[in-house]
């Protein structure tokens, strides 16, 4: 097994923990905030959702035309991907600042998004590295 895919693995099973650890805090919430909650998050989910949807869509289209190196290209789309998802928690976040949610909720949520997005990252990492550098045919 590569040492990538040992970190990939790390990383999943770390978002995994912080997320059953966000759903306890979640839980702990009233009623009326967790509809609060819902009413925050997917006012942009709808927007994630095109946004995605159209990145997709844009990837697909380069990379089928040969605008770009598709090293570049993938690169690129992962970049806008994090960039994204760091711009749509910070968004969030003062949503749900704004309606006087409990700092501890406000701390675990903001922990559960790093968590997810410092993997991002790593995985954005490791691609690049393995795009330059394939490993050897067997």
């Amino acid at each position: 097994m590569q040492i990538s895919t040992i970190i990939i693995l790390v990383l999943l099973v770390l978002v995994i923990i912080s997320n059953f650890q966000y759903r306890k805090v979640v839980q702990s919430l009233s009623f009326d905030q967790q509809i609060e909650l819902r009413e925050a998050q997917r006012s942009f989910q709808m927007v994630n959702i095109i946004v995605l949807i159209a990145l997709f869509i844009l990837f697909i289209l380069v990379w089928k035309n040969q605008w770009l190196d598709y090293r570049l290209l993938l690169t690129g789309f992962l970049v806008l991907i994090l960039g994204f998802s760091a711009v749509m928690t910070v968004f969030t976040y003062n949503k749900l600042r704004e309606k006087d949610f409990r700092p501890a909720f406000l701390k675990s949520y903001l922990i559960t998004q790093s968590i997810r997005l410092f993997a991002i990252l790593a995985m954005l990492v490791i691609a690049i590295m393995m795009v330059n550098n394939p490993p050897a045919n067997p």
